[in-house]
């Protein structure tokens, strides 16, 4: 989504808000061009601030995934380590089984 796009929906909510608080219809009736620049500048302000907001959760929340992920993909290597190891053993006992009854 555009900046202008966040300022515009800024400014709409802007005038919700004067609407169920104030009482009163804000004089643009959310038509955001009828605002003058340093205000539409305020908005957009705003909308930076949203935004950057938004990529930091976005990013704080793949890095969890990342994690989890991470943790995960060695828990299944270790595990699966475990599972080799205990083939590998149980390779051997049989191994070792097999030359004993060929020495009996």
């Amino acid at each position: 989504m555009s900046n202008e796009r966040i300022a515009k929906k800024i400014h709409k909510v802007y005038c919700k808000y004067h609407l169920e608080v104030r009482g009163e219809e804000y004089w643009t009736k959310g038509d955001y061009s009828l605002l003058d620049e340093s205000t539409k500048d305020a908005d957009r302000y705003m909308a930076d601030f949203v935004e950057e907001e938004i990529a930091k959760a976005e990013k704080r929340g793949a890095e969890k995934f990342r994690n989890w992920a991470t943790s995960h993909i060695l828990l299944d290597i270790k595990k699966g380590n475990l599972e080799y190891n205990r083939g590998l053993r149980e390779a051997r006992s049989i191994l070792e089984e097999l030359k004993e009854s060929d020495n009996v």
